[in-house]
This record gives structure tokens, C-alpha cells and sequence, in this order.
């Protein structure tokens, strides 16, 4: 006997053949397109236009009710809706809801990122710090989203609380994207700023980034008198690292404050002192002025000379001119190239079952290695 299938579509009846029943009407990926020797592979409207994960043709079923019974089988009369589906229901609300709350956090307020000391001093790469996924996850910097109309009073009181300290302790500086994509150091927020909002703030410093991004310099012996005021413009901030050699190793050893007119050699006792060297341990000092520029300075130059301003990174260490093949990178600059080289990889955890071909298809919120 030959079997004979219809296609019920709606009003239409149509005669369709075995293949289409048992390959096109049930749901699951689409295979891949098949290749003839008159069609190329991707080639055809129907490839093109097929959709790239799943088949829909299954998301629904059409019930067709004899006439003659149709009101007895449409009757609602009183019977009550189960209650799997007034959950789900429910459950469909609540997640709009959800997300509408959502919406309307992330238009009234602000992600706020906070880098401090002890962030840079565990920093092995370039710059300060990283403000994006290659931030290890031992060295997590502040985050916070706040509202947008937080002024920086406000706020510092807020990161008072959260160092256990008092707002006087502490100054915030604005962070900048300098023209070689760096990231600096600009000026500290004074107390002209305290009245600014967190948005303004951000506009007006942190433009081109998606969050606000500040660094915490904690009150020492060696910063300017006028703590709460502008950095006179002679004056510069600069942070060091000190470079380990036999460990392969960076370290951020702090921050100091420079005279334009200081030279390279005048700060070499305060490097020796932060880097617990013998105050006879011989040091070469560089400049770390992007990630393929690292700069040998000039121990006689002055700052000034040698075009130092606020915001920039001194790396140092012991001289090692006698022991050059003993160290499988010797120098900072070997250290720096060898970063260049190095690749990021994020490991998320491998999802449920269910949820494989959502992963496949990237609509699992995860990131890729750099």
C-alpha cells in the first residue's frame, strides 16, 4: 500500500512526500547544506535563507474538530486552568518585571572603578593596572555601580567606609587614556570637584570608557603639604616598580613626589630605600612609556629634561651588567618584550545540558581570552 502524507497549514491541504515528514517537521538543528555538482555549497536561495541554528516547525500543533462535535469539545464550562500553567504565567511576568527593573538601574546609575596601591603593586603588566577582564581575579580592583547623581562627596564618604578609614586619609585622582594608550594619572579631585556628579565626573574624564575609573593615593610622609589641594605644576607624581631578575618578577613599590629640576640620580637613595636594597646597591633606571618603549634614563638628567610628567611609571633594579647570561631576561625591557608575547586565557564552567546550544551559538555571557 503507498503511503500518502498531507501537510495541514491552516485553511491549506497539500500531498507532501516521506523525506519532508521525517527531515523537515520535527524540531533540532538543521543538517548542513549538501553540495552537488550543479549547486556549490551556499550557494542556493534556500541555503542562503535557512536559519542558522534551529527548526521552529514543531512550535506549535494545529487540533482539527470534526462539525458535528465542535460544541461539545469547545464547551469551556467551569473547569479550572492548571496550575503548571499559571505558574509559568507568573513566572513569564516576573522576569518582565525583572528585567524592566534592570533597564531602569543601568539609566540611573554608574559603574565606579577604584585602583589603588596595592592593586598596582601585585601588577605584572604594563600600566598601572587592567580595567577589563585580564584583571586577575586574586587582584580585584574596587567596583561598584552607583547613582549617576552621587556627587564625589558622597561618594568618598562611601569608599571611606568601605577602606575603614577617614575621607582625610585619602585623595582620588582622575585616570586618563594618554595618546599612546596608556592609562595615567591625570590631576587629583580637589575640593572644587567634590560638588561634581559621578557622571559629570565621568564625562569630563572618563569619556571614551564605559565605567568612571579613579586611582586612591593614601596620605604619606612625602606628599605636598596641601594634601586636600592642586599639585603645584612643578611637582609630579610618578609611580615605580622594581624589577626582580632571578624571580622574573615586577613589583609596585609605590608612588613618589619629583621636582622638574630633580635629576634621575637625586631619587635613587628614596628606589633603594622602597626596594630594601643596600644604599651602595648600583641601579639602572628606565622609563616605562608604552608597551613597546621602555626608555633607559639618564641618571644626570633632570626631569624636566628627560620630559617626566605627573602620572608616569619608573621601573628600576639592580644593575646586572656582569651578569647578563645568568638571567634568562636580564633587563626590564627583556621582561616588557616578553609580555608583549603573552595570552590571556578565561576558563568559564562548561554549562548544563540544557543549555549547550545556547553556549554554541554565543548566547552565553562569557568572555574570550586576549
Amino acid at each position: 500500500m503507498e503511503e500518502k502524507w498531507y501537510r495541514f497549514d491552516d485553511d491549506r491541504v497539500v500531498p507532501i512526500c516521506s523525506s519532508e515528514v521525517f527531515e523537515e517537521f520535527y524540531g533540532g538543528d538543521f543538517g548542513p547544506p549538501q553540495q552537488t555538482r550543479y549547486q556549490p555549497l551556499g550557494t542556493s536561495p534556500r541555503d542562503r535563507a535557512r536559519p542558522a541554528s534551529k527548526r521552529f516547525t514543531n512550535a506549535y500543533m494545529l487540533v482539527y474538530i470534526r462539525e458535528a462535535l465542535r460544541d461539545s469539545v469547545l464547551c469551556s464550562g467551569d473547569a479550572p486552568v492548571p496550575q503548571h500553567l499559571l505558574q509559568r504565567i507568573q513566572s513569564e511576568k516576573d522576569e518582565v518585571e525583572r528585567k524592566q527593573r534592570e533597564k531602569l538601574e543601568l539609566a540611573s546609575t554608574l559603574v565606579v572603578k577604584v585602583l589603588g596601591d596595592e592593586h598596582f603593586r601585585q601588577h605584572q603588566d604594563f600600566d598601572l593596572c587592567h580595567f577589563d577582564q585580564r584583571q586577575p581575579a586574586e587582584n580585584p580592583l574596587y567596583c561598584e555601580r552607583m547613582p549617576r547623581s552621587m556627587t564625589l562627596a558622597t561618594f568618598k564618604e562611601h569608599y571611606a567606609e568601605y577602606l575603614g578609614c577617614s575621607v582625610d586619609d585619602f585623595r582620588l585622582w582622575a585616570l586618563v587614556s594618554r595618546v599612546n594608550k596608556t592609562l595615567r594619572c591625570d590631576a587629583p579631585l580637589v575640593a572644587e570637584s567634590h560638588s561634581m556628579t559621578l557622571i559629570q565626573l565621568k564625562e569630563s574624564k572618563s569619556g571614551k570608557w564605559p565605567e568612571l575609573r579613579l586611582y586612591c593615593e593614601m596620605r604619606s610622609d612625602d606628599v605636598p603639604d596641601d594634601f586636600d589641594g592642586k599639585v603645584p605644576p612643578e611637582l609630579f607624581l610618578i609611580h615605580l616598580r622594581f624589577y626582580d631578575p632571578s624571580r622574573q618578577q615586577i613589583t609596585g613599590v609605590g608612588h613618589t613626589y619629583v621636582h622638574a629640576n630633580q635629576t634621575v640620580r637625586d631619587i635613587m637613595p628614596r628606589l633603594r630605600e622602597v626596594a630594601e636594597l643596600s644604599p651602595d646597591t648600583p641601579i639602572t633606571v628606565y622609563e616605562e612609556v608604552k608597551p613597546s618603549l621602555i626608555d633607559l634614563m639618564d641618571p644626570n638628567a633632570t626631569f624636566r629634561k628627560a620630559e617626566i610628567s605627573t602620572g608616569d611609571i619608573i621601573c628600576f633594579q639592580v644593575s646586572t651588567e656582569a651578569d647578563q647570561g645568568k638571567y634568562r631576561l636580564p633587563t626590564v625591557p627583556d621582561y616588557f618584550e616578553e609580555v608583549q608575547l603573552r595570552v590571556y586565557v578565561r576558563f568559564v564552567p562548561q554549562p548544563a545540558r540544557d543549555d549547550v546550544d545556547d553556549f554554541a551559538n554565543g548566547d552565553s555571557a562569557t568572555e574570550d581570552g586576549t
